[in-house]
């Protein structure tokens, strides 16, 4: 349970960034399909600016357009303009309401930059969260086949990263050729105990690759 829950604590970002990344992909590839349909099949009109307005932080207009059964339809989109002003537009003959003005056919680019972003932040989380995987099964190996010891806390080493400050334990053991072997823990969230120098910590190591290793930090008083 223990290890589940680390593994969840270190690896929820990912699964936040994998749906961002999906979603991102979703909307671009949605946006590619429908500006590609629209700009070759789509109706060349022209609406007519009816309202400039703020929604939360973003300008806005509302547009006004008459299909060619003279039916009227409305749609809003970011932006700023005068109320009055012509506005390019193509739209979807079987549907109204998919509509592009000029200035999205312009900038159709973006769903391409959208893409381009969404693949990258999906590969990224996705190498991320399988290598919290692999180390996971290590881990897991480790405490059912590995050598169990009880090694002593050498020191605490505090690295900051782009998101906050996290923590290692630096501990050792004397293999059986006399040579001794840093071991360092995996990375922890919240610092340990000042009084945890010299105190002692079970650790699995593979017997036949002692450079494979884990530190069990389950038992530390965290605060």
């Amino acid at each position: 349970m223990y290890l589940a829950f680390r593994f969840l604590e270190k690896s929820w970002w990912t699964f936040f960034g994998l749906t961002l990344g999906i979603f991102l992909l979703q909307a671009s590839i949605r946006g590619l399909i429908l500006s590609n349909y629209l700009i070759s099949k789509g109706i060349l009109s022209e609406g007519v600016v009816i309202k400039s307005y703020k929604s939360g932080k973003s300008a806005r207009i509302r547009v006004e357009f008459y299909t060619e059964d003279g039916k009227k339809h409305s749609f809003s989109i970011k932006g700023t303009a005068d109320k009055g002003q012509i506005v390019g537009i193509r739209y979807d003959p079987k549907n109204p309401e998919n509509v592009i003005t000029n200035s999205d056919m312009q900038l159709w680019g973006n769903n391409y930059l959208g893409l381009f972003y969404g693949l990258g932040i999906i590969g990224f989380c996705g190498w991320i969260l399988i290598k919290a995987l692999k180390r996971y099964r290590e881990i897991l190996y480790l405490k059912s086949f590995g050598k169990s010891i009880f090694v002593v806390i050498d020191s605490v080493e505090s690295q900051r990263n782009a998101r906050n400050t996290i923590f290692f334990i630096y501990t050792h053991f004397i293999d059986l050729n006399g040579q001794k072997n840093i071991l360092i823990s995996d990375s922890l969230s919240k610092k340990p105990s000042k009084y945890l120098t010299g105190s002692t910590l079970p650790a699995f190591i593979d017997y036949y690759n002692p450079k494979k290793y884990w530190i069990d930090t389950e038992f530390l008083e965290l605060h």
